[in-house]
């Protein structure tokens, strides 16, 4: 990096230096992006942060960074209102939705995956889309698979819907137990 050179300057998409190092886990090119004073919370033209990004790609180390570096521990992307712990569950990233679930405000219940008229719990995402170890994860985290989606549904339900027959067991057997 040449001294001087603007560490944000944006692309055409929004995104800085610092979300495309979040996405691709160049630890190394983050911690000197950061070391540079790099803004941990650019938003591109959608809304996410490098946070979003480094959920998204299950990027750890980066996401470590980027919180020792002051990164909002809550932000929601302007599209559809994602926090990175509703990115993490949505691409099935344990590491990072656990990681997530450790800061204090930084996830939500409801993501709107399926549709603009639909919205769901993280729950319902996990279960909807097959994601069995993700499913566990969220019940083990106290996540309710008692919950309601907008439809008036569990997640067992959708599962089932999905053909994800494993799943949607599982989630009755928790439901059973009072989870």
């Amino acid at each position: 990096m040449a001294q001087g050179e603007p560490v944000d300057e944006p692309d055409s998409r929004g995104n800085t230096p610092l979300h495309y190092a979040a996405q691709k886990d160049y630890v190394e090119v983050a911690l000197a992006l950061l070391a540079a004073d790099a803004d941990t919370g650019a938003r591109n033209a959608r809304g996410r942060t490098p946070m979003h990004m480094a959920a998204k790609a299950g990027s750890d180390a980066v996401m470590h960074l980027l919180r020792d570096h002051g990164a909002p521990e809550w932000v929601q992307d302007k599209e559809a209102g994602l926090s990175p712990f509703d990115v993490a569950v949505m691409h099935n990233r344990i590491g990072a939705a656990e990681f997530l679930l450790r800061i204090p405000g930084t996830w939500g219940f409801k993501v709107d995956h399926v549709s603009e008229n639909e919205v769901w719990p993280a729950l319902h995402i996990a279960a909807a889309e097959g994601f069995g170890q993700m499913v566990e994860f969220l019940l083990d985290a106290g996540f309710d698979p008692r919950a309601l989606d907008d439809n008036g549904e569990t997640a067992a339900q959708v599962a089932q819907q999905r053909n994800h027959m494993a799943i949607a067991r599982r989630l009755r057997e928790r439901e059973a137990r009072g989870f």
